[in-house]
């Protein structure tokens, strides 16, 4: 019980605010299909990767290790971040959160410089394994192809997810593809990105992914 009060406390300090509840109901609402649960602020995306990551036998055992040293390495090494002391990670992401509203509105924006700008001036990005964009002309270039296929391109930040030394971004991006050549088909797809942060808190290396199969399928129509 010691414990669980001490987990429970450090999310406490700084915790996840009522109005990101409300944020996360509202984004359920408006999904076509929404899931069942919906985990709420970066401490509770953290609680439940722990959880499906062990089996019950092994969370037991974690939480039932009569060595508190062992216990406390072997609670940081199921959740990939310590979570035992504050503030709560909510509060320890609040200048990352700053960068992705920033970042989440420089693509809304159609001036992909504005996004390269959130990139360290030698800051890497690399989509689905493709060829990696370095430096923040070649990532203006990119954000710029996406910007030209979808004029009314809108992408919102659906969570952050703290990553040990690294932070996911996660994102849903919506938009008609009018842009020369296009289909004239309206796109929905979510995905993420790994963000490494530099000495600038600006973006040093991002890595994102989203599933190609059905963005080509909804571009089909």
């Amino acid at each position: 019980m010691a414990r669980l009060m001490r987990i429970f406390g450090s999310q406490f300090e700084g915790g996840t605010p009522p109005a990101v509840v409300a944020t996360a109901i509202w984004h359920a609402a408006q999904h076509p299909d929404p899931p069942l649960h919906i985990p709420v602020g970066p401490d509770a995306d953290v609680w439940v990767e722990a959880r499906e990551r062990l089996s019950a036998d092994d969370w037991v055992s974690t939480m039932a290790e009569p060595d508190d040293e062992r216990f406390i390495g072997r609670l940081a090494d199921a959740c990939g971040i310590d979570t035992l002391d504050g503030p709560s990670l909510y509060a320890r992401l609040a200048p990352v959160r700053t960068l992705a509203r920033d970042y989440t509105a420089a693509w809304c924006s159609q001036d992909a410089s504005r996004v390269a700008s959130l990139f360290e001036e030698d800051g890497t990005l690399t989509i689905n394994d493709g060829v990696t964009a370095r430096g923040r002309a070649a990532i203006a270039q990119d954000a710029q192809g996406f910007m030209t296929a979808f004029p009314d391109l809108v992408v919102t930040l659906d969570r952050l997810e703290p990553r040990g030394d690294a932070v996911r971004y996660h994102w849903t991006l919506t938009g008609t593809n009018t842009g020369p050549g296009g289909t004239g088909k309206p796109v929905r797809v979510s995905g993420h990105e790994a963000w490494t942060l530099g000495a600038g808190g600006l973006i040093a290396r991002s890595t994102g992914a989203f599933d190609a199969a059905d963005y080509a399928r909804q571009l089909a129509g």
